[in-house]
């Protein structure tokens, strides 16, 4: 098999791989953080905050970078050994934090969210920044052209996300239980290490990709989209429907997974079901704005109603979570068959309710991404 091929391959499943990696580092911190911090709600709060405020921050500076770059694969490469090396001392920076902190109060409300604040952005900004170079640095070393950058773009965040969704729910339920905290990140740790030389080698070769549903013959007969293609919206509302999409989404996860807390009395199995539900919900919009072939001046409005639509609806169910709580903890018996029965049945009911909502809220950044989008050179920015 050619070598090029063999990358292919690979390329793709890393970008799988490193999905699954992020959300081990952010289940596993968020077990650490409450440790440290004493508080299971704040450090909820506070790593979901500090992971998605790192993420957009290496968006945009990869993005930047990205238009710099003369092989962003090569460039990406450098990212993910530096996350790998960051997981492999996480365990130590976390003594070294806990020890300096250790006469702290941790008071609230203030000292609780400063000192919270502080201990997790020296732990998480670096990694996190480096993990939010995924989606752009990727779409411009993978895009062949203007016409497919949507598409490439697309692929890469449903991929990364499915990704992530199962490395969710194999720390919430698997790993941590059964191997521990320290062996968790090493783990995920590893597979940063091991994308790092992937990507590298694919720099390496100059390896330029198809989309993952498009064939060289497909790709030849289509009509490329004009470079210069005008969108519909100003860049300035744009950039504020990506910015007021990300505070609800946040807004909302912290808010379902205090909820679950309260209906389902599970908060640590709470948090990663939520967590996953969200990642897997958004994975889907990717997948659908990927398979998608054109895209009308009114999508992304239109989208933004249904949005709304749904999340008014969802509204409506929030005072009967804990009554459908208990009825589906009525058919299970107290024992590990029954825990496992129950947090399947609960996964999957929350799952029914949240899927459509999030879904569509997902389809915001890439068509967000397809609207600014104006030449080759512009698309990892």
């Amino acid at each position: 098999m050619p070598m090029s091929h063999i990358l292919n391959l690979f390329v793709y499943v890393f970008v799988f791989l490193t999905g699954v990696s992020a959300l081990i580092y952010q289940v596993v911190w968020q077990r650490l953080l409450t440790r440290l911090l004493g508080a299971e709600t704040l450090a909820t709060s506070i790593v979901l905050a500090v992971f998605l405020v790192g993420l957009s921050l290496g968006y945009l500076l990869s993005g930047w970078w990205s238009t710099r770059l003369k092989n962003a694969m090569k460039g990406y490469a450098i990212l993910e050994a530096i996350t790998g090396i960051w997981g492999f001392a996480f365990m130590v920076l976390y003594a070294g934090v806990s020890a300096l902190t250790l006469n702290w109060g941790f008071e609230p409300p203030f000292w609780m969210v400063f000192q919270g604040l502080f201990c997790t952005v020296l732990l998480l900004l670096v990694p996190t920044v480096c993990m939010g170079g995924t989606v752009p640095l990727l779409t411009r070393a993978l895009s062949r052209s203007v016409a497919n950058a949507t598409r490439q773009h697309s692929w890469i965040y449903a991929l990364n996300t499915a990704g992530a969704f199962l490395g969710t729910v194999l720390t919430g339920f698997l790993l941590i239980e059964y191997y521990g905290i320290s062996l968790s990140i090493k783990w995920a740790a590893g597979i940063n290490i091991a994308s790092a030389l992937v990507f590298y080698l694919a720099g390496k070769y100059a390896w330029k990709s198809e989309t993952v549903h498009e064939t060289s013959k497909e790709d030849s007969q289509r009509e490329p989209e004009p470079a210069s293609t005008p969108s519909s919206y100003s860049p300035k509302i744009l950039y504020a429907v990506a910015f007021f999409s990300g505070c609800s989404i946040l807004c909302l996860e912290n808010v379902f997974i205090r909820i679950t807390n309260l209906a389902f009395a599970s908060t640590a199995y709470s948090f990663t079901i939520i967590v996953a539900i969200f990642i897997l919900s958004l994975s889907i919009g990717g997948y659908l704005v990927a398979v998608r072939k054109q895209f009308s001046p009114k999508t992304l409005y239109r989208n933004q109603i249904w949005i709304t639509s749904t999340f008014l609806l969802l509204f409506f169910t929030i005072d009967k979570w804990p009554y459908l709580a208990h009825l589906i903890r009525l058919p299970f018996n107290e024992n590990i068959v029954g825990f496992v029965g129950f947090q399947l049945l609960g996964f999957l009911t929350l799952l029914a309710i949240l899927v459509v909502p999030i879904s569509i809220a997902g389809i915001t950044l890439p068509l967000i991404f397809h609207e600014l989008k104006r030449s080759l050179d512009e698309v990892g920015f």
